[in-house]
This record gives C-alpha cells, structure tokens and sequence, in this order.
C-alpha cells in the first residue's frame, strides 16, 4: 500500500516524478524532497517551521534511516499517507522549501544498470550511495596511480659518478 499511496502524493505534484528503482524518492534541481524507506515510511523533507508544525499536528518524530536521524525529514503516520487529500499540503510545502534551495551541480547521469549495483551495495553495506562513490573513484585512480622515484635511482657502483657524470656521457648520442 505505501508505494500506491506515495504515487498519489506525488500525483497531487504536476510535473514531478518518482525516481528511484530501490528507494523510491522524488527530487528537484538534485535536492531529494520525499522518499519511500525500506521500511515502508514515507520522508518529506520541510522547512524548520513547517517540521515543528508538522511533528506537533500529527505526534510524529524526525525520521531515522539507518540508525541516525535526518535532521529536515519527517516521517509521515500512516494514516496521513493513506489520507491523499490531507497529505497534499505537506507534499507541496516540502517542494517549496526546495524549491528555494541553490540547485545542485548537474551530473551525468547513471545507467539503471549501474544505479540498481550501486544502491544494492549501499544496502549491503549499510552506507549510502553517496558514501561509496569515493570509495569507488579511489579504486580507480589508485590502479593508474604512478609511483614517486625513490632515490638512488640505480646503483652505479661508482661513489662519485655524479661528480663525473660529464666525463661518463662524453661522445654519447653521437653518431
């Protein structure tokens, strides 16, 4: 029921769309507004003064998602979520407020292939997608990463070749 009940939240909302294939969510200008945990709970993200209306009217609390609270999301009761028409303020006042936010950098966007390994590792994990990204471009920048030259070089044998580095290249690259 909550997936069905978080589509007609989002419905109330023209021209905004679930995204998301594990964790279904809703976003504009990169900023997450609402989101379907694993749980079954829906999250909206709101203003201070809209989050403290909010938990007082309907006794509800900041929601937790894996084990830490998100400090500008609520979660909704259950019965506000099956309530549409009660919900469709609280949808709306949650896109206002981000809305007003500096929008995000654009960034390439992610295959379906590549977003579902991505978030089944975060889940696995228990990180976000976002904490496993660096992890992930470490990875890769550390297989191509070239080693600093560690002094000498080369053992020569010769304890003050460099003092007659002059003398051993004379005539060399000459044909």
């Amino acid at each position: 029921m909550s997936i069905a009940a978080f589509d007609r939240a989002i419905a109330t909302l023209p021209g905004v769309e679930r995204k998301g294939a594990l964790l279904p969510y809703t976003s504009l200008d990169g900023h997450m507004f609402s989101f379907l945990g694993e749980d079954g709970v829906v999250a909206l993200r709101l203003s201070a003064p809209d989050r403290a209306t909010f938990i007082g009217r309907f006794s509800t609390t900041l929601h937790e998602a894996h084990g830490r609270s998100l400090k500008e999301y609520v979660s909704v009761p259950p019965s506000l979520l099956a309530d549409t028409n009660a919900l469709t303020p609280w949808f709306a006042a949650s896109l206002t407020y981000v809305s007003g936010l500096k929008p995000k950098a654009t960034t390439r966007s992610r295959s379906d292939k590549e977003r579902v390994t991505l978030e089944r590792a975060a889940r696995i994990s228990g990180r976000s997608a976002a904490e496993l990204i660096p992890e992930g471009v470490d990875v890769v920048t550390n297989r191509h990463q070239v080693n600093a030259p560690t002094l000498p070089l080369f053992e020569s044998g010769l304890p003050d070749l460099a003092e007659h580095v002059d003398d051993a290249l004379e005539g060399f690259g000459e044909a």
